[in-house]
């Protein structure tokens, strides 16, 4: 996940925590507001681990992030601006609908601690305290002081806190070899990103489904790329971790997931902020850009749709790192999205033409016998 700091503070205490909430509004940044503490996170707070990439190099360094924060608050206006939200677009008498959305997103209802210095242990690689947070955050690079990371074998970090251990993945991969770089909405799950209706209900209130066939070939990568690094990386806002973390698991190959930072205060325009297609396109860009530093010498296969700025993403990174580091793009057509033969020139100029693959869905079954790490695409 990448998360940027915000460039503006406000420091509020909690009894004007809720009436900042009424005024503020939607940002693409982490909070503004915020608690400051020095030292270990203590009883009134929470921790989350993210599940984190590891590279194999010599010693071995594994990437952690954790977001810490004030336990649970009142969710009421939570609950009130879902109802807002939920009514506006006709879901207000969707059953359990607003029960649903709300343990979905309740991660916006936290506060972000600052200066909270967090200690974690990794299994096979040892015990650190990670940088201290600002706005929340800490983002540590760790070396290993230990040598139990295997390639394809996920570890786990837990943080110690207390009785309490949030835990999260880690997944080791060698410098070299292949990664695959997946969209997660409408390219593995269906989000109808195009119909802010039925977002609302793939995100906040129906059980996820999986586009069908890519579980298959998804898995199927595990044997023909020699066990590939998987990282997921969406426009979607972190808070969202628990919800998507439960569907990968539950469909597809693990792996690190980056999220949007994305801080949502006016609830009821939730959807459009989801839809914002800028800011995504740069999210993604910035973290291919960490995976291609994280990983120098590994080539990458990179899964999108057509919905939003995949074509765009996956082609300016074509550009920048060149057919060497990206093996292919493959595109899946997503019915009523722009998929016109000029939308695909232009978002493709400069990149080698047998690179790109756009499919439909009756094509899926057969992405399983292209052989990719034979150089095909």
């Amino acid at each position: 996940m990448v998360f940027e700091r915000s460039s503006t503070r406000l420091n509020l205490g909690l009894g004007s925590f809720f009436s900042a909430l009424l005024l503020s509004q939607t940002v693409s940044a982490l909070p503004t507001w915020r608690i400051a503490r020095q030292n270990e996170p203590g009883i009134l707070d929470d921790v989350v681990l993210f599940d984190a990439p590891a590279v194999l190099s010599d010693p071995p360094k594994v990437e952690m992030q954790a977001y810490v924060f004030v336990r649970q608050l009142d969710l009421g206006f939570i609950t009130d601006g879902l109802g807002d939200l939920l009514g506006g677009l006709g879901l207000g008498g969707v059953a359990d609908a607003t029960g649903t959305a709300t343990d979905r997103i309740k991660l916006f209802a936290t506060i972000p601690r600052d200066d909270q210095e967090v200690g974690v242990t990794i299994n096979g690689c040892g015990k650190f305290n990670l940088g201290a947070t600002v706005d929340g955050v800490s983002i540590t690079n760790v070396t290993c002081t230990e040598n139990g990371l295997k390639a394809g074998t996920p570890l786990k970090a837990t943080a110690n806190l207390d009785t309490r251990d949030p835990t999260s993945n880690i997944f080791p991969s060698t410098p070299d070899g292949f990664g695959v770089i997946s969209d997660l909405d409408d390219t593995i799950k269906i989000s109808n990103v195009l119909d802010k209706v039925k977002l609302a209900k793939a995100t906040l209130i129906d059980d996820p489904q999986v586009v069908g066939g890519m579980p298959e070939l998804y898995k199927g990568f595990v044997q023909s790329l020699d066990n590939p690094l998987f990282s997921y990386v969406s426009g979607s806002p972190y808070q969202l971790i628990p919800f998507v973390q439960s569907f990968i698991q539950d469909n597809y190959p693990d792996g690190p997931k980056f999220l949007r930072n994305l801080t949502v205060f006016d609830i009821p325009n939730l959807i459009e902020t989801l839809t914002d297609e800028f800011n995504t396109f740069n999210h993604k860009l910035a973290t291919i850009d960490r995976l291609m530093g994280l990983y120098p010498q590994k080539k990458f296969l990179m899964i999108g749709d057509s919905t939003e700025k995949d074509p765009e993403t996956y082609a300016e990174a074509f550009r920048k790192y060149g057919g060497d580091r990206v093996q292919c793009i493959w595109i899946r057509e997503v019915d009523g999205a722009e998929n016109s033969a000029e939308r695909f020139a232009t978002a493709f100029k400069g990149v080698t033409e047998a690179k790109i693959r756009t499919f439909v869905d009756s094509e899926i079954a057969s992405l399983a016998d292209i052989n990719v790490k034979g150089g095909e695409c």
